[in-house]
């Protein structure tokens, strides 16, 4: 059975999952049966995205698994388990999915950290539709890299690479929810980022720096904003930020024309008198005798 075209197989998913079976049971082709096994998944992506049959899309992704678990691809798998969580109404809980993947020693670091790679790009495109299980999905794979510094704490060189990866996790993450204007959970992450990093590289530094910046100028924290830019040696952005503080307060300052022969403006000429007849030195006065 040849591989059906892109047109066929949004119409015809079913045919296409019964060829991944051919493969697998009869031909003993798990290559082949991998490769339907992902047009599948392109298939359920259309379905979602362009079609918006949710319920059609979930019935796809779980025939995928079915290949999957048949070809016994275990990384691949668990892959799919945030779709799953994404579109059911009564979704499996990942953890009890992944943490057996990543606490197996017979699995290398390389591997549990694609699957997280892995899992991260397939919510991110769900992420851009603004799906409502998005974060909590993000929130877990924070904890699964959290659980594999915990499985790995005697390894330096593994408690380094891990790090390097969760700390790129959560600047590709702050920058998500930056566009979508979450702007206080950013500052509270960046917070919690150079804390709970006891020495950054100079080059990580800067970048969470110019994250920081950003999150505060959307949040109206401009002069906090400015500093940030700085420590980030960003002098466009620092120039930018400048001029917006400039900016806002021309904007706050009154126009004079606009004030000039108003009841504001002989309130203000008052005041001045006033201040002005404070600071004359006053004249004293003679005591009788």
């Amino acid at each position: 059975m040849a591989l059906l075209n892109k047109m066929e197989l949004d119409e015809n998913w079913m045919n296409f999952f019964q060829a991944g079976l051919v493969h697998i049971l009869e031909k003993n082709d798990p290559e082949k049966a991998l490769a339907y096994a992902w047009q599948l998944y392109s298939s359920g992506e259309k379905y979602y995205s362009e079609l918006e049959e949710e319920d059609t899309a979930l019935n796809i992704y779980r025939h995928c698994l079915i290949l999957l678990n048949l070809i016994n691809d275990k990384g691949q798998c668990n892959a799919f388990i945030p779709i799953e969580k994404l579109l059911s109404s009564q979704p499996i809980d990942p953890s009890c999915v992944w943490n057996p993947f990543l606490f197996d020693p017979g699995i290398i670091l390389v591997k549990k950290i694609k699957l997280l790679r892995d899992i991260s790009t397939m919510i991110d495109e769900y992420s851009d539709l603004e799906h409502i299980n998005v974060w909590p999905c993000r929130l877990e794979i924070k904890i699964s890299y959290e659980n594999l510094l915990g499985f790995y704490r005697k390894e330096p060189s593994s408690i380094d690479f891990i790090n390097r990866e969760r700390f790129n996790y959560f600047i590709q993450s702050g920058w998500k929810l930056l566009e979508k204007n979450h702007t206080q959970l950013v500052c509270r992450m960046c917070q919690s980022i150079s804390r709970s990093f006891d020495q950054l590289p100079k080059t990580k530094s800067l970048e969470l720096s110019k994250l920081w910046a950003g999150a505060l100028e959307k949040d109206g924290h401009i002069e906090l904003a400015i500093k940030k830019a700085q420590e980030a040696n960003d002098k466009d952005l620092v120039a930018r930020l400048n001029q917006e503080l400039e900016d806002l307060k021309s904007d706050s300052e009154p126009d004079e024309e606009w004030i000039r022969g108003t009841l504001a403006e002989h309130v203000t000429q008052s005041l001045e008198q006033a201040k002005e007849r404070e600071k004359s030195p006053k004249k004293k006065r003679r005591s009788r005798l």
